[in-house]
């Protein structure tokens, strides 16, 4: 589509913006199938708990899923807590809040058994400066909690773990 008529090559995954494929729009995997991306990194232990369809692992690692033609789509979900799978903790939101302690934790004890862990951030979490805009004060300490620190707890998540692309599990 339009990212590839801009230049993008490779392109090969996607995630919906707050994880907003749910239950109800499953549709959507058909989609990102016909424009023939091989991943999706949108499902969400919040919306599709652990353990219940489309999960085919019990853990937070690569997952796939049938979609309307009968092809299979890699999932790519949102990380939990081990013994805890609906509480996320790698990314976003979840990996401001919660103190770095508990991201290494949960990271190791995935990795201890062979699970890599989907990390995803996204380049204004580490923008301190950035403008405030009035909310409410909920939707306020979601978006703006510990920004002034997510860089160091970055950089210490960059030096206790390794990484790679998607594609490399695929």
């Amino acid at each position: 589509g339009l990212l590839k008529e801009l230049g993008v090559d490779n392109l090969l995954g996607h995630r919906a913006p707050s994880f907003s494929v749910t239950r109800q729009s499953q549709w959507a995997w058909d989609i990102i199938r016909d424009c023939g991306l091989k991943y999706d990194a949108s499902l969400s232990a919040k919306f599709f708990p652990a353990k219940s369809e489309p999960w085919t692992n019990d853990n937070p690692g690569p997952q796939f899923t049938q979609i309307g033609n009968g092809e299979k789509l890699s999932l790519f979900p949102q990380a939990y807590l081990p013994m805890f799978d609906h509480i996320p903790f790698a990314g976003g939101g979840y990996f401001r809040l919660y103190p770095y302690w508990l991201t290494r934790w949960g990271m190791r004890r995935w990795n201890q058994k062979g699970v890599p862990v989907m990390v995803y951030v996204h380049p204004w979490e580490f923008d301190p400066e950035q403008p405030r805009l009035k909310v409410n004060f909920s939707r306020s300490f979601k978006h703006y909690v510990n920004l002034d620190i997510n860089r160091e707890k970055f950089a210490q998540l960059l030096q206790d773990f390794q990484f790679g692309p998607c594609r490399d599990l695929l």
